[in-house]
């Protein structure tokens, strides 16, 4: 909408329309208070004092005003910078460290009462060599030239301040200091009002929200100049700054007349017996502090005083003799009520209660992290809040947060068993029409997943979600467009199996009842998972869910042995699985110590915690190499699941993954690669535990038998380790190799269908993790594999004499049950080289085993009953026979008969 040259202004109802919408999104729906934006179809209004009003609706700036000047250091633009509902919009379009300006034409009565207001964002911290002056009244085209004038100065000698200036000739005086609007920011967004009288009083007010809840930065009585030609913006940049100034919204003219009725627009319960009010528009004080305007049913009455607040005169302090019930619904009446231009407001009522809200009254219950490609929603992320509680809740100071970025919630209530929608500033239009919209200065949630909080004024948790993608459980709906809804809201720290992909049509349900809705109850009690050790005197404990805030931080509710005494404990935030617990004592050393969580601890929904649930701990040490070895490998497993490798503790010590990584070898440097951390907040091992690391334990436990299912360490993220071969490899911060496994599917079993699902198994840890008959493909029995516990092949044997076979008989089936034949050797000395050959009934070789094999003093190997010829050997008596000699010329031969049995 623009003023023609005669004085009037023209515009259909579409333009009336956007123009409104412009300055109402920004202001969280703020009344509009001026009457030449009424939404009328068609209207001509003559206004002869009315001298300029550009919002650049038209995208150019050379008509209807003609903008005069550097014109080609600005441009009409529609940058994402600039908010959706206000393109296109006036831009800086310069280069290098410059100053740049464009003026137009303003012919008005100074002696009139005046009115100039505009628009405007620098998408930086101001600084002396980057700001911004918009001369609002002037004698001279060229703002920077001597001439006599006003001008409003933003981030002025980057004073961060928006402030009124005088200008005489080259003399310029801050006539009002702003004191409100903070610029101090990477990005600033200010709407600026000036008003004059006729007296010469000069009114400064902003808004740093962009919209027309102005703040009075500041009054002075001033008639130094009375020429009024034109109007003039002014921008100093350096060149990283030279486009980032932008410019809407522009009118200069007599005041606006205010027509429009003032309306309520929130509250907030401050105390037992306080309220506060706000409104659309500063109000006129006399009526606001009249107390016989308001009245408390429920025997409250009328509040015993009224208090307009200085620093925002839209808003009044309300106090009771009498206090409020907690949790008790009351209604407040307002009446009589006016604005400063004497508009009265519509009598009018609402609920409130005086309840302090409790973790998961109001919960994160849908979830648009990938709004891409649209199934039928707006093209925007959003979260959905929900009050499940049967009052209404007023969110003031309250902050959303994910990943690590918080952002400010503007106050707002949410009714009883009510929703609103979080979303970017840019996205609140279009959610408008979905319910109660809560625009935040931005939102980006990542799309994988990662956690989402929402946290009272006293960053209190009442509701934290940590998503996954995997959540959705659908393999398209994961590609974008969907949401992710809550089933049971009485389920919330459910975490995926309270969660999954919404089923509407168009893709989610903001601010609606979710379409997944169904009780999904959280009956399971919570058990104590794991321990970590922080330092001699303090642990940390882990639970598989999260518990009660106030329980889990309770020293009563933890028992231990061998004289530890508590001295406190600190939950983690935000999601109460874990609780540091400190000692007033150290540990000591090769001494087991157990915690038992008594049976009063509870999870968040109210579940008792598993009767007795305990762990033991002690002072852990970091693992060396031989302490900890590679004991399984999953590389090719089935469609569902995930990698694992299972590792044990052969130590006699208590073992800490806290520094040990998984990662593979690079076979051309040697160097390590895919580095992963294990456990970097701690995790022990026990001497002889069994313990697998995976990505997605749920899976591996869907899959297989799991004979201690709390023996899972979870890994953010795992190596990619090929199918048929590649390189385990376990070692320590400082690249120090633990153990290393080079796995090939010639280990299997030559005569599986198929290797996919089957697990390397070690037959026997103490042998040496490079030797390839020391593997073998798990049983069939067990399910082919065995994750947390021994091996269906594992075998440790060692020779009576100086060679022996065990067992005598075995069967090469892949049953689980001597599938493989021992041979196992001691010898009082080292330096034996050995010869191992297969011979059948006939005494016709049928294997070559091993050929000037180098061996310790005692060791195996092992044969799977495979021929030469990479067959089943046939059922039948075999003869192993040994050769050792040594450099000394020492020569042994030893001869073993063996049946290799199967079914007929």
């Amino acid at each position: 909408m623009k003023f023609n040259q005669n004085k009037h202004f023209i515009c259909t109802k579409k333009k009336l329309f956007m123009s409104y919408q412009k300055i109402k999104k920004r202001t969280n729906c703020l009344t509009m208070k001026y009457s030449l934006l009424l939404l009328l179809s068609v209207f001509v209004v003559s206004i002869s004092k009315a001298q300029l009003f550009d919002d650049f609706s038209d995208d150019e700036i050379y008509n209807n005003p003609t903008w005069l000047g550097e014109t080609h250091l600005f441009k009409t633009s529609s940058s994402t910078a600039i908010p959706a509902s206000m393109r296109p919009a006036l831009q800086l379009n310069s280069s290098g460290t410059d100053t740049a300006s464009i003026w137009t034409a303003n012919n008005m009565t100074i002696a009139d009462s005046l009115e100039w207001s505009f628009w405007v964002k620098l998408s930086f911290n101001p600084s002396a060599n980057n700001n911004a002056r918009i001369y609002i009244l002037s004698d001279n085209d060229n703002p920077e030239a001597a001439l006599n004038g006003y001008f409003v100065g933003v981030g002025e000698n980057g004073d961060d301040r928006v402030s009124l200036f005088r200008q005489s000739g080259n003399t310029i005086d801050e006539i009002i200091q702003g004191t409100i609007a903070n610029l101090n920011n990477s990005t600033n967004e200010v709407r600026i009002r000036v008003k004059k009288d006729a007296a010469a009083n000069w009114y400064l007010y902003t808004d740093t929200l962009g919209g027309t809840n102005y703040s009075l930065e500041g009054t002075i009585n001033d008639a130094t100049h009375n020429s009024c030609n034109y109007f003039s913006i002014f921008c100093k940049h350096t060149s990283s700054n030279a486009t980032k100034m932008y410019f809407d919204d522009i009118y200069a003219g007599p005041i606006i007349v205010d027509t429009i009725k003032p309306e309520f627009l929130s509250f907030s319960v401050v105390s037992a017996n306080q309220l506060d009010l706000y409104f659309s528009e500063p109000m006129k004080q006399s009526e606001l502090e009249n107390i016989m305007n308001y009245s408390v049913d429920g025997g409250i009455g009328n509040p015993s005083s009224a208090v307009q607040n200085a620093s925002n005169p839209a808003s009044v302090h309300l106090s009771f003799l009498n206090s409020f019930n907690f949790g008790q619904s009351y209604q407040l009446s307002i009446s009589g009520l006016t604005d400063l231009s004497d508009n009265l407001i519509d009598s009018t009522s609402f609920s409130f209660a005086y309840y302090i809200p409790q973790s998961f009254d109001i919960q994160i219950n849908e979830i648009m992290a990938d709004p891409s490609p649209v199934v039928g929603l707006p093209d925007y992320e959003y979260v959905e809040l929900y009050n499940r509680t049967n009052l209404p809740i007023t969110m003031e100071n309250w902050s959303f947060v994910y990943g690590t970025t918080e952002k400010t919630i503007p106050t707002t209530t949410i009714p009883a068993g009510g929703y609103a929608i979080l979303c970017a500033q840019d996205a609140a239009a279009s959610f408008d029409s979905y319910g109660i919209t809560i625009p935040l200065s931005s939102m980006l949630i990542t799309n994988g997943g990662q956690r989402l909080s929402l946290l009272d004024e006293n960053k209190a948790v009442i509701s934290t979600v940590n998503f996954s993608d995997s959540w959705y459980q659908s393999s398209y709906k994961i590609d974008g467009g969907w949401s992710l809804e809550q089933k049971d809201p009485l389920n919330p720290c459910g975490e995926k199996e309270n969660w999954i992909a919404s089923i509407d049509l168009t893709g989610g349900t903001p601010g609606q009842q979710n379409s997944v809705s169904t009780a999904n109850p959280d009956n399971e009690s919570p058990f104590l998972k794991r321990i970590a050790i922080v330092d001699s005197a303090e642990i940390q404990l882990f639970f598989n869910e999260s518990m009660d805030s106030l329980n889990i931080i309770n020293p009563a509710n933890y028992s231990l042995d061998n004289g530890l005494q508590i001295a406190s404990c600190k939950a983690v935030f935000p999601d109460y699985k874990s609780v540091f617990i400190r000692f007033t004592q150290a540990m000591t050393d090769n001494t087991v110590y157990q915690i038992t969580v008594i049976d009063s601890l509870e999870d968040c929904v109210g579940n008792i915690i598993t009767l007795n649930s305990s762990l033991r701990f002690g002072i852990s040490h970091h693992p060396e190499k031989g302490d900890l070895v590679i004991n399984e490998i999953l590389s090719n497993p089935p469609k569902d699941a995930d990698d694992f490798v299972e590792i044990i503790n052969t130590s006699d010590k208590i073992l800490d993954l806290k520094s040990v990584v998984l990662c593979s070898i690079d076979t051309f440097n040697g160097a390590l690669k895919s580095i992963k951390p294990i456990a970097p907040d701690g995790y022990i091992i026990f001497p002889g535990e069994y313990h697998v690391l995976t990505k997605n334990p749920s899976a591996i436990k869907d899959n297989y038998h799991c004979a201690n299912p709390n023996h899972f360490v979870e890994m953010s993220s795992f190596p990619p380790y090929n199918n048929a071969d590649g390189i385990v490899v376990l070692a320590d911060m400082a690249n120090n190799i633990i153990d290393m496994v080079a796995y090939t599917e010639e280990w299997h079993h030559p005569l599986l269908n198929s290797f996919k699902g089957v697990s390397f198994e070690r037959i026997n840890y103490a042998r040496p993790s490079d030797d390839a008959t020391n593997w073998h493909s798990a049983a069939e029995g067990v399910g082919f594999a065995t994750p947390t516990y021994q091996n269906s092949q594992f075998l440790m044997t060692a020779a009576d004499g100086e060679i022996s076979c065990e067992p005598k008989v075995f069967s090469p089936d892949n049953d689980g049950y001597n599938d493989i034949l021992n041979i196992n050797y001691k010898f009082e000395k080292a330096g034996y080289i050995a010869n191992i050959l297969i011979y059948d009934s006939q005494g016709r070789l049928i294997r070559n085993l091993k050929q000037n094999e180098l061996l310790g003093t005692s060791g195996s190997f092992t044969w799977n009953g495979i021929n030469e010829n990479s067959n089943k050997a046939a059922i039948g008596m075999y003869i192993v026979f040994v050769e050792v000699f040594n450099l000394e010329g020492q020569k042994q031969v030893f001869k073993e008969v063996v049946t290799l049995a199967g079914r007929l």
